[in-house]
């Protein structure tokens, strides 16, 4: 009888995570869904972040493009190792097939080897690059950083894009 009651305790927590869980990820994807997230969904997300990381974590596959994007902005913002990985690991799956979809900040400083090679991969497959996605580079101020920056320099000054 104890072993009943206790299995019984055990599904009904099991069941009330479950559908807490299915709740925050709706809340959470609605304050994500915006075109342009306002700074009252920001705040909030930030505050709720790292309370909800599964949720931006699964948001990264949802079928709504603006969710998927606003969904990096606050994983990158936040900082949260887990999600972070589990952004870096979409990102390498997905970011040079669906360009637009990857936002140019924030990137966290110092730069990590993900972010120089994401950069590098970005900039060698854009048709024209203003350096946008690289601004961090002027703010690191480690050798790598100013190595990686004088290289992009150099190479769009090199760059006439058919303008003669």
């Amino acid at each position: 009888m104890k072993i009943a009651f206790l299995f019984l305790c055990v599904s009904l927590v099991s069941c009330s995570s479950n559908n807490q869980s299915q709740n925050t990820y709706e809340e959470t994807r609605e304050l994500l869904s915006e075109s342009i997230i306002s700074n009252e969904n920001f705040i909030k997300l930030f505050q709720i972040g790292d309370e909800r990381v599964d949720n931006f974590i699964a948001a990264l596959n949802d079928k709504d493009k603006n969710v998927r994007y606003n969904t990096q902005k606050i994983i990158r913002s936040i900082g949260n190792p887990k999600a972070t990985e589990a952004m870096y690991k979409w990102l390498s799956k997905n970011a040079l097939k669906k360009k637009d979809e990857f936002p140019t900040s924030p990137i966290p400083i110092p730069i990590n080897d993900w972010e120089y090679n994401f950069e590098e991969k970005s900039y060698m497959y854009a048709s024209r690059s203003t350096l946008k996605n690289s601004y961090a580079l002027f703010f690191d101020d480690s050798d790598k950083a100013k190595a990686a920056l004088q290289k992009f320099v150099e190479q769009e000054n090199n760059n006439t894009y058919g303008l003669g």
